[in-house]
């Protein structure tokens, strides 16, 4: 039966206490008061109103997934933290029973029966009994929440305590009804301020009063960035927009909104305004009127935008349409899909072509065949790097002949970097050009071969040079031309370099130029050959061409030639500069072999003057003890773990300090010190093997390079055998490396000493493998255990197809082989998981370690745990 806790409450009181709840919490929702304010005011009224109670408020959350205890006054913290864990998950309970059935849900007892199992916990502590829970409805039937008070009287509530609880949810509902409201209207203000602020205008609204008065209601914020003009400033006086407005414009301004008055039509308007910082700004109105209100007042609202912009490119555009249309040079339009838009006159007047044949076709109709397929694809790279183009171009007349142009490209894009257009100047300069020819060829041009001479040459490579930055220029000399001269006489060698320059005439484009330099020298221009690839293609074509035989005097004389090349930029960005290292490449291929193409290298240019610095030094350096080893780790292909490592020299210069072996061993080569440098680096490498493993480097092999002269002057195997029994070397810790190009060069002479060295038990390897033309037929005769893969193979993988494909069949080669293979030069991560993937044995290079002097690779190892630091100290203290 009800409850009695308000059993003496006189109805009188009662209904006071209920008018004073509605009248007191109307009040604060009238006040527009925050809702935890207005809610707390209702939980602490009923818990006055009903004795020896609790009251709680839940509300759902935004996702409507829980209910979360938003107002519980009369429960301690822990009490409400227990509450407010039943919303985290909906159950049976009564709390949320009314959440769910949209009615009451009362409960007597909470300790006389089970459904409360989750609540039990708070009964010892806060002692209540029962728990009334009303549902909280908005809008009609959508339910927020719940209102629950909690009692210690065990029972049902009594009529009063309904009607108190029914108008406590009833007023919550209406709290939060006005919450929804206030945060809907506010969310509705930030967005018309964020609409207003994103246009590209000002947006206004415009008031005429019937007596004359005008002023602005609304003026957006950023009209002082769009008109010059403070949104705050307009407002409070319509003489601060009146006086900006331009004099001329003030008339038309009081026309255009009377005519909009008249009529109801939507006010239209061009007018300049001068802002405060000087500016003449032009400016679009555009508005509506709203229908009139009371006393004949009229509104507009519309925006004003900011056309200055439009207005110059609108003058820009007539100004380049005369320009245009009144020009001599042609000019040519081309969409992104490069259709041909639009021509001048003149462009029709230079290529013979009519308009109608022109437009929506493509500038393919103007090509010559003058130019190579290079040549375009340089102007194409030109285009995409920079944006413009510029040079002379051979175009094709309507009437099949060729005409010489001065051509510009540029490249219009929009704001984000999208093509639109691309527009091409022509200009004729082919009568120009056929008028100097004739003038100065006597001047720059060779009297025998007619070819132009060294002075057009170096003019041209200057003039090319200003304007394309990327291109070959390539010296070439006859080999043993001077034989003819002496044995034959001038007349021979006058007819032998006629017959050459034609025939060089023919292997080159009309773009190139060939040029006589005196004697038997001559050099070509290649301006769209940029990259070294074509470069060396077009020297091998140049050298296979003149290896031939000419007709001189009636008899056969058979000639080679010798080519030197340099590529701009990256030999030199000045004409001299590559003339001068192409004329160095030209030596180099010359003093080493002749009948070939040398491309220069940076170290060519100084090889002569770092022969006459270090020759003299290099022949004493061993005796000075100034040559040191570094170790460069090779590790396992598949677990990275360190297997062992190369001996690489270095010599340690007291002046210059770390010489590179590449800038002294071809000296010590040429003066005859490689056998004792080689016998240095043997007895130096096995010491320093005898030392690890004392001190207990074990499972290590150690590989050393041999020099061909080792091998050819004999005694190596005697070295060795000396060298194995002083430091008690396990022969299987030996590797002795051997360049496949010196075994194919020497086959007989290696073929023994390998065959001794194998009976040893020393491991073979094949250094630079892969770079010879025939290493296939040596794997199967020599007692080679090991191929390492040259680095020139590996740098280029995984970009070049071609070097993945030999690197995967040396590796498959040497597996089926039975041979060790190592990838030597691996410097990237890709590289590494490329032959990871294809099962490469060792791996060598950078990206483990660079090459280290003796104490670095003893830390590195020590590291990985292969020698341990005192067995290391006691070994070097012996």
């Amino acid at each position: 039966m009800p409850v009695t806790t308000t059993d003496l409450i006189t109805p009188a009181a009662q209904l006071t206490t209920l008018t004073q709840l509605q009248r007191n919490i109307l009040d604060h929702i009238a006040a527009r008061q925050p809702l935890p304010q207005i809610l707390d005011l209702i939980c602490l009224t009923l818990e006055k109103a009903i004795p020896q109670s609790a009251v709680m408020v839940r509300l759902f959350d935004s996702q409507r997934q829980h209910l979360n205890l938003v107002c519980a006054s009369g429960l301690s913290t822990s009490d409400r933290a227990l509450i407010d864990s039943w919303g985290k998950r909906y159950n049976n309970n009564v709390c949320v029973s009314a959440t769910l059935h949209d009615r009451p849900s009362n409960e007597a007892s909470t300790t006389a029966k089970p459904p409360w199992p989750q609540r039990q916990s708070l009964v010892p502590t806060a002692g209540f009994s029962a728990c009334w829970t009303w549902p909280i409805m908005s809008d009609g039937d959508r339910i927020e929440g719940s209102l629950s008070l909690c009692t210690r009287h065990s029972g049902l509530p009594d009529e009063f305590s309904n009607q108190l609880l029914e108008a406590a949810v009833n007023l919550v509902g209406i709290a939060i009804r006005q919450e929804q409201t206030n945060e809907a209207l506010q969310a509705t203000t930030t967005r018309l301020h964020q609409i207003t602020s994103a246009l590209p205008g000002v947006v206004f609204q415009y008031r005429q009063h019937a007596d004359g008065h005008r002023c602005f209601t609304f003026f957006s914020q950023q009209s002082q960035q769009i008109l010059g003009l403070s949104a705050d400033d307009v407002l409070n006086s319509y003489s601060t927009f009146w006086s900006a407005l331009h004099p001329k414009d003030r008339e038309p301004f009081n026309q255009a909104i009377h005519q909009s008055h008249r009529s109801g039509a939507p006010w239209h308007q061009e007018f300049r305004l001068l802002s405060s910082d000087g500016l003449i700004r032009w400016i679009q109105v555009s508005g509506l009127p709203e229908t009139p209100g009371h006393e004949d007042d009229r509104i507009w609202n519309g925006i004003f935008l900011d056309i200055s912009h439009a207005k110059a490119s609108a003058e820009q555009i007539v100004l380049a349409a005369t320009a245009f249309a009144t020009t001599s040079e042609g000019i040519l339009i081309t969409d992104p899909s490069d259709i041909i838009t639009d021509v001048n006159d003149a462009f029709c007047t230079i290529t013979g072509f009519s308009r109608e044949e022109l437009i929506g076709s493509t500038p393919q109709l103007i090509r010559s065949d003058q130019h190579p397929a290079s040549y375009y694809r340089q102007q194409k790279h030109q285009l995409d790097k920079y944006g413009s183009w510029q040079g002379e171009i051979w175009s094709r007349h309507k009437h099949q002949h060729t005409c010489l142009q001065r051509l510009h490209i540029k490249l219009v894009k929009d704001e984000r970097g999208k093509l639109l257009h691309k527009v091409s100047i022509y200009t004729d300069i082919h009568h120009q050009h056929e008028s100097e020819k004739r003038l100065r060829f006597p001047c720059d041009h060779d009297t025998l071969t007619q070819l132009p001479n060294r002075l057009l040459f170096n003019t041209v490579l200057e003039q090319w040079i200003r304007h394309q930055p990327a291109l070959t220029v390539m010296m070439l000399d006859l080999d043993r031309f001077k034989h003819i001269n002496e044995s034959m006489g001038h007349e021979a060698g006058d007819q032998l370099l006629i017959q050459v320059a034609e025939l060089l005439k023919q292997q080159i484009t009309p773009v190139d130029m060939l040029a006589r330099l005196g004697g038997d020298e001559f050099a070509i221009l290649l301006p769209m050959t940029s990259t070294q690839q074509d470069a060396e293609r077009i020297a091998q074509q140049l050298v296979t061409v003149l290896d031939r035989s000419f007709e001189v005097c009636g008899r056969r004389y058979f000639t080679t030639a010798s080519i030197g090349v340099a590529i701009a930029p990256d030999h030199g960005t000045q004409a001299d500069q590559l003339v001068r290292h192409a004329d160095t490449a030209l030596h180099h291929a010359k003093k080493h072999g002749r009948n070939a193409y040398c491309l220069y290298r940076p170290q060519l240019g100084r090889q002569v003057e770092t022969w006459i610095k270090l020759e003299p030094e290099l022949r004493n350096a061993l005796e000075k003890n100034e040559f040191v080893l570094f170790y460069q780790p090779q590790v396992d292909g598949h677990s990275g773990r360190i297997i062992g490592a190369e001996a690489l020299i270095r010599w340690q210069h007291p002046e210059f300090g770390l010489v590179s072996p590449g800038d002294f061993l071809p000296i010590a080569e040429e003066i005859g010190l490689m056998h004792r440098l080689g016998q240095w680096v043997l007895n130096t490498a096995c010491a320093q093997l005898g030392l690890w493993l004392r001190a207990g480097l074990d499972n290590f092999r150690l590989s050393i390079n041999l020099a061909g002269q080792q091998i050819l002057q004999g005694g190596l195997i005697l070295q060795l055998n000396k060298l194995i029994k002083q430091h008690n070397l396990p022969t299987q810790a030996l590797e002795l490396e051997i360049l496949e190009t010196f075994v194919m060069q020497h086959e007989a002479q290696t073929a023994s000493v390998l065959l001794e060295l194998r009976a040893l038990g020393i491991s073979l390897a094949l250094d630079d493998f892969g770079t010879g033309y025939s290493s296939l037929a040596y794997l199967k005769k020599l007692p080679i255990q090991k191929v390492k893969i040259d680095q020139s193979l590996v740098r280029d993988i995984p970009d070049d197809p071609h070097d993945e494909a030999i690197a995967r069949a040396v590796i498959a080669l040497g597996r089926s082989l039975g041979l060790t293979v190592c990838a030597e030069g691996v410097e990237t991560d890709a590289q590494h998981q490329f032959l990871k993937q294809e099962d490469c044995d060792q791996l060598q290079g950078y990206l483990f370690s660079r090459p280290l002097p003796v104490e670095e690779i003893e830390t590195l190892l020590q590291q990985q745990h292969r020698l341990s630091a005192k067995t290391r100290e006691l070994c070097h203290s012996k």
